[in-house]
């Protein structure tokens, strides 16, 4: 199979290299699913229909044929973490102006994560997840990157916390899939070391599963 799923900044990039019949559509949980020759690509990963906002499909120097006719309204209508489908230009502005902070030291990361404990107590406590984190890791669904997925609790500053741990790591992050259902949170990273390389070092891995399942339990 000669076929690359990505999303990348709500963009989902479909690419061929060969001549292979590409369906794109949905599952029945609602995350994409693309079909190559009838067989599902397993780069795609888990990545909800709902978070893509645009789509481009790239075919081989042989010729494709390409099925469009399971992207569903339904199933492809993107919104945002209240359920609009676009993002208020008041909002937009408002993490334009933290970001700003944050990168000019105004305003530390920590803190403005803090700034929304209070609101996130009260979400907390109508959804419970309480199993504990897991992290898998997985070299196979793509060629030039290792995946690491998470399952964890979604909590304020989860996201920050992982980056920032990966970092630590010397690891680069390529791509993130943010998946999150009521307190669940379900994201996958696709990472590199420091040389631009997957990670296939069997005890590094294991230095970065104590690294991460320590931090996110702690």
């Amino acid at each position: 199979m000669s076929v690359t799923t990505l999303l990348i900044d709500g963009q989902l990039s479909v690419v061929s290299d060969a001549g292979e019949a590409v369906a794109i559509g949905a599952d029945g949980l609602g995350n994409v699913q693309v079909t190559v020759d009838g067989v599902i690509d397993p780069s795609a990963g888990t990545i909800p229909a709902s978070s893509v906002e645009s789509m481009v499909v790239l075919g081989g120097d042989l010729g494709n044929v390409l099925d469009l006719s399971a992207v569903a309204a339904s199933d492809y209508d993107h919104t945002d973490i209240d359920g609009n489908p676009a993002l208020p230009e008041w909002k937009e502005e408002r993490v334009r102006e933290r970001l700003a902070e944050v990168i000019s030291l105004q305003l530390k990361a920590r803190e403005l994560i803090a700034s929304y404990s209070s609101n996130w107590d009260r979400r907390r406590q109508q959804q419970h997840y309480d199993k504990p984190p897991k992290v898998v890791f997985d070299n196979q669904i793509s060629a030039h990157y290792t995946v690491i997925d998470i399952d964890a609790p979604d909590d304020v500053g989860l996201l920050y916390l992982i980056a920032y741990m990966v970092d630590e790591l010397d690891l680069d992050i390529h791509m993130a899939i943010i998946n999150t259902v009521a307190a669940r949170a379900q994201d996958a990273f696709y990472v590199v070391n420091a040389e631009g390389q997957k990670v296939v070092d069997y005890e590094r891995l294991d230095r970065v599963y104590e690294h991460l399942t320590a931090g996110l339990a702690s």
